[in-house]
């Protein structure tokens, strides 16, 4: 018996003999209609399964094409002419390279039978290989894949909420029964399902609700810490930049809000040993607007680096002292070049951006 793929249409005389509309006396049954090709390896390469289409009319039953909905799945059918009481068989085949995680689809079926069209459908999952899963989900955790190795909201308001979803996929022959621990208080963590069966996607939900930072803006790090199995734990870092929103703020709020001014936004430490002690440098900070200028924040990303403020309020015309500390023996790199970030509750500038310069001692 010879078939023809979905993309070829054979009109041959066989099949110009018989009619192309729907009659009465021409019947088709189909005994199965789906096929379940289960968890399978992307490795094993295509799998193909058979649907009989039984000609159960007194009429000559003719296949006239057969689609399906995109070009991984593939069906055949015989040209010739079923006849009365003869069973066929509409092969269908699904190619999963790159193609990792749950499928579902569809082919349909036009015959010469009365009805004329029928739906099949097929469904499985792709336990993908090393390479297909690694183009789509890099971050290794044991089992389970992620599409990244963190979680990084970006900026915020110190109003706001957000979700991100960060999505996952099991590798493993195993269903994955995972657990989330350790989340700090202003997340809200949940993976969607817990359970994830092998070959098939997940998603790691975070929820950050930023009002339960505890005024803590800027640049924050965390981590949760995720168990795809009872024997296996990995961290997973969490970032957030909080802003402080100035949006409800009046004109008049505006007129009257804090200034600040630095006295430099370029701090040098001048030459310094690699090797030795820690070295301070200070700077002043004013405010020239009308009411109290807050220093929310003063910190460092750098190791080694770290400040203090001699006051964090100031009123009016007056100013206070930021003293900045480096350690050269936990800097790295030819030169010093850090940066220190002082935030405040000036709406026009509510962060300055300080320069550490300096230039290791031979």
């Amino acid at each position: 018996m010879h078939f023809v793929s979905m993309n070829v249409r054979l009109f041959l005389p066989l099949i110009a003999a018989v009619s192309l509309h729907a009659k009465a006396d021409v019947q088709a049954t189909y005994p199965v209609s789906s096929y379940n090709f289960g968890a399978f390896a992307e490795d094993d390469g295509p799998v193909t399964c058979k649907f009989p289409i039984i000609n159960t009319g007194t009429e000559p039953l003719a296949i006239i094409k057969a689609r399906a909905t995109c070009g991984c799945t593939q069906p055949a059918y015989p040209v010739e002419p079923i006849a009365p009481g003869d069973t066929a068989y509409i092969s269908v085949t699904y190619d999963p390279e790159y193609r990792p995680g749950r499928f579902n689809k569809a082919v349909y079926v036009e015959t010469n039978a009365n009805p004329p069209k029928k739906q099949l459908n097929i469904r499985g999952t792709v336990i993908g290989s090393d390479a297909s899963v690694a183009s789509r989900y890099p971050a290794d955790f044991g089992p389970l894949k992620f599409e990244r190795s963190a979680v990084a909201f970006g900026e915020i308001l110190n109003t706001e909420i957000k979700t991100i979803y960060l999505h996952g996929y099991n590798q493993s022959s195993d269903s994955l029964h995972i657990n989330l621990k350790d989340a700090p208080p202003y997340l809200q963590v949940s993976m969607s399902p817990s359970v994830v069966p092998p070959g098939e996607q997940t998603a790691l939900v975070v929820f950050i609700n930023a009002e339960l930072c505890k005024d803590t803006y800027g640049f924050v790090e965390d981590s949760l810490s995720i168990y795809p199995t009872a024997d296996q734990s990995f961290k997973i870092p969490v970032s957030v930049i909080i802003k402080e929103d100035f949006s409800k703020l009046s004109d008049k709020d505006l007129e009257k809000a804090p200034q600040s001014v630095v006295e430099s936004e370029r701090i040098d430490f001048g030459k310094i040993a690699h090797d030795g002690d820690p070295q301070t440098r200070s700077f002043t900070i004013g405010n020239s607007g009308k009411n109290t200028l807050q220093i929310h924040r003063v910190y460092s990303l750098d190791k080694g680096v770290s400040a203090s403020v001699s006051s964090n309020k100031i009123k009016k015309g007056n100013t206070a002292e930021i003293t900045v500390t480096v350690d050269p023996q936990l800097q790295k790199g030819a030169l010093l070049n850090s940066r220190l970030v002082v935030i405040t509750n000036d709406p026009a500038n509510p962060t300055r951006n300080i320069r550490l310069v300096g230039e290791w001692q031979k």
